[in-house]
């Protein structure tokens, strides 16, 4: 049998197949869906972790606390629920140790109803324990 006339295509007796069946169109994604993937995709590795009762790094936490975040955003949650929903998202026995020093805020920019915003989470993961006493100070 011979070649066929396009590269890649199937076609009957060397006839080329429609542009449609030869090739999938690029996927064009700004640079904000771009970073939502990247923390979807890290969120998700994240959440195997957890599954198989590995403790999270300082990456996975933020991705996690950032997608909760983003996902409440989606979801119409509003400025209020999205803070509810990245605090909740990662429990501080849930990450290696040192990484709630190392994760003192997260900034993460969502879109609410009323437009854009900025988010700040101070010490998402809550304050550690006294050094004195061993005790955690309420939430």
């Amino acid at each position: 049998m011979g070649a066929s006339p396009v590269p890649g295509a199937h076609g009957d007796r060397g006839r080329p197949r429609p542009p449609s069946a030869r090739y999938h169109a690029e996927v064009r994604l700004t640079p904000l869906e771009e970073e939502r993937l990247l923390i979807f995709t890290a969120a998700e590795l994240a959440r195997r972790h957890r599954a198989a009762g590995l403790k999270l790094n300082h990456p996975e936490a933020v991705a996690l606390i950032s997608d909760a975040m983003l996902e409440a955003a989606r979801a119409g949650a509003s400025y209020e629920e999205c803070i509810v929903a990245g605090r909740s998202a990662v429990r501080e026995d849930e990450v290696l140790e040192g990484v709630r020093d190392l994760a003192a805020e997260v900034r993460l920019e969502v879109l609410l109803g009323d437009g854009s915003r900025l988010i700040v989470l101070v010490d998402p993961l809550g304050p550690g324990p006294d050094p004195v006493t061993g005790s955690v100070p309420a939430r």
